[in-house]
Formats: C-alpha cells, sequence, structure tokens
C-alpha cells in the first residue's frame, strides 16, 4: 500500500540523473561549429563584431582585426553564399577543423573548404590566417 505524499526512488534518481547531464552539458564548453556557424552567418552578412569576436589573428589587437573586417566587408559587399556544415573534426584539445560545403552565387557548383579553428582563452575561434581566398576574397591577413 502507498502512503500518500511518498516519492518514488525511481524518480528521484531520474531528476538526479537529468541534473547531471545537464552540468555535464554546460561544464564541456561550447564546441567549435557553433562559434564556425556564427562566423560564417556574420560573414555573409557583413556583421563586423561578431566577425572581430569570432575570429583569431596572432600578433594583431582587437582594434585592428576590426579595421580589417571592416575593410573586407566594405569590399565583398556583394558576395553572395550559402554554407552546409559536414562535420567536425578535433585534432587537439584546442584545435579543430570544420568541413563544409560552400555554394557561391553564380557557381553551378559546390565546393569543399575547411575551417580551421583554435580554443583562445577558454573560447573557439576561426584562424583566419588558414582560410582559403578561394572560399571568401580579400580576407584579412
Amino acid at each position: 500500500m502507498k502512503r500518500r505524499g511518498s516519492v518514488n526512488w525511481m524518480v528521484i534518481v531520474g531528476l538526479i540523473g537529468i541534473v547531471v547531464i545537464i552540468g555535464l552539458m554546460f561544464m564541456g564548453g561550447e564546441s567549435a561549429t557553433p562559434v564556425a556557424s556564427r562566423f560564417m552567418s556574420a560573414l555573409g552578412t557583413g556583421d563586423v563584431a561578431t566577425l572581430t569576436e569570432t575570429s583569431y589573428i596572432p600578433d594583431k589587437s582587437k582594434e585592428e582585426v576590426r579595421k580589417d573586417w571592416e575593410t573586407t566587408t566594405r569590399l565583398t559587399k556583394y558576395v553572395l553564399f550559402r554554407y552546409k556544415f559536414l562535420g567536425e573534426d578535433k585534432i587537439a584539445e584546442d584545435q579543430a577543423t570544420i568541413r563544409m560545403e560552400v555554394h557561391k552565387a553564380g557557381a553551378g557548383y559546390e565546393e569543399k573548404f575547411s575551417l580551421p579553428m583554435k580554443k583562445v582563452d577558454g573560447e573557439w575561434k576561426v584562424e583566419v590566417r588558414g582560410l582559403s581566398r578561394q572560399l571568401f576574397p580579400f580576407l584579412p591577413r
């Protein structure tokens, strides 16, 4: 016979399991793919602030990177493309590569590219100097 107000032990174990899973998801941090998605979206829309935030260019200050992206977006405001991610390859704890297909406006086919990613101060960033200029013209260097 069940007593009123008592909780089944399986419900308690289930709730604890859910809390542990959620905690592990947040402790693991963000993977490289969402950052790559924000970067590619910003590249397509000319969002200089997001491009600056998600870019890694060694030996350049944030202000220099922002100015470089302003120049790039001004020169490429009519460049149109679609992209689709194919997968993420983790090379090391602080390095990954995002594989993708890019279809440029006017081209009759997709091209395969990769975004080199680097974890800097605990956050994933796109290594801009490792990007192909065939992906996008006038990339900062």
